[in-house]
């Protein structure tokens, strides 16, 4: 575990935590391990748990999850989102990680057909997204779409981006 820094301030062996997380008894493939603002680690195999560990390693979220995921997402204050896919309408749905109260809270917002791996959600609750060569906002409350830029303006393949983070 590290500060955003890069240096270590924690070591931990979550192997037995993921006991038995997997099918039939195998440990769990993780597809996301992030850091809240109070400093706990979220993670999550994004089909059938989230699990929060405390800066001491002490397990503190167990959240069974009932439908087909995607990803975790740190927002710009810290909180943490996990994005799932809605099995009426196959919106993405955005709901908050509640790791005190141990479930998931209420969605922030939907949104059909995008990428949840390469998004951001800042402060704001406006939806970052890398979608095919552009870089969009999705505002939840407008459902308003804008492109900030477009990557082959700048001589990139937007389909190569595999991550985006907001600097301060």
């Amino acid at each position: 575990h590290c500060d955003h820094a890069g240096e270590e301030i924690a070591i931990m062996d979550i192997s037995e935590d993921m006991l038995n997380k997997g099918e039939e008894g195998m440990s769990a493939y993780l597809s996301s391990l992030v850091r809240d603002k109070e400093g706990n680690l979220v993670m999550t195999d994004a089909n059938s748990f989230i699990m929060a560990l405390d800066k001491e390693g002490n397990k503190i979220a167990d959240i069974e999850l009932t439908n087909w995921g995607n990803d975790l997402i740190v927002s710009e204050d810290g909180t943490v989102y996990y994005s799932y896919m809605d099995d009426v309408d196959w919106a993405q749905v955005f709901v908050p990680v509640d790791v005190k109260a141990n479930k998931l809270g209420e969605s922030i917002g939907s949104l059909n057909s995008y990428n949840a791996n390469n998004c951001l959600i800042d402060a704001n609750q406006l939806l970052w997204m890398n979608q095919e060569n552009s870089l969009v906002t999705y505002n939840f409350s407008t459902e308003e779409k804008t492109e900030i830029l477009n990557w082959l303006d700048y001589n990139v393949n937007g389909e190569s981006i595999s991550a985006m983070g907001i600097l301060s």
